[in-house]
C-alpha cells in the first residue's frame, strides 16, 4: 500500500564490534543520532522523482553525505506536510571492519561530528577512511568464489 505521505526514511542501524569500548561509543552515538535526527545510509530510500528533486546525495562531501541527504529529505517532506521514517522494527548490521582493526583514539578523531562537519568536504582529510582499502582474510575467500 503506498503512503502518499511518506517521502522517503531510512532502516535503523546497530554496530556490532568486538571491542566493547567501541560498542558502547557508537551505540551512544547512535540514540543521539536518533535524537537529533539523523539517519545513516546503510539503508535509505526515497521516491525517485524526489531523489532528483533534492540532486541526490552531494558528491562534494566525502563525509556525513548520507546524513545531509535524510536532513534534507526530511525538510522537503515537513514543507510539504508528509514525512520521512526511520523504521526501527528491522536493523542493518553494517561491517564494522574499520572499527575492529582501529585503536579507540581513531574512531573517536574520525567519527567526531566537529571533524566531519569542519572536513567533509576535504578529500585528503578522509584518504585514510577510504584507503586502503579495509579487507579481512574471508574477504579475500568469499570473493575468489565469486570469481
Amino acid at each position: 500500500m503506498l503512503d502518499e505521505l511518506c517521502f522517503g526514511g531510512a532502516v535503523d542501524t546497530e554496530y556490532r564490534p568486538k571491542k566493547v569500548t567501541i560498542r558502547a561509543y557508537l551505540q551512544l552515538w547512535r540514540i543521539l543520532g536518533r535524537l537529533m535526527g539523523m539517519a545513516q545510509g546503510a539503508t535509505q530510500f526515497c521516491r525517485r522523482e524526489l531523489f532528483f528533486e533534492l540532486n541526490g546525495y552531494d558528491e562534494n562531501l566525502f563525509m556525513g553525505e548520507d546524513v545531509d541527504f535524510y536532513w534534507r529529505l526530511n525538510r522537503m517532506a515537513k514543507r510539504q506536510s508528509a514525512k520521512a521514517l526511520l523504521i526501527d522494527e528491522v536493523r542493518v548490521l553494517p561491517s564494522t571492519r574499520r572499527f575492529d582493526q582501529w585503536p579507540l583514539w581513531r574512531t573517536l578523531v574520525w567519527t567526531n561530528p566537529l571533524i566531519v562537519l569542519l572536513f567533509r568536504r576535504s578529500a585528503t582529510c578522509w584518504k585514510g577512511w577510504y584507503n586502503p582499502t579495509l579487507r579481512t582474510s574471508s574477504d579475500n575467500i568469499d570473493s575468489n568464489r565469486t570469481a
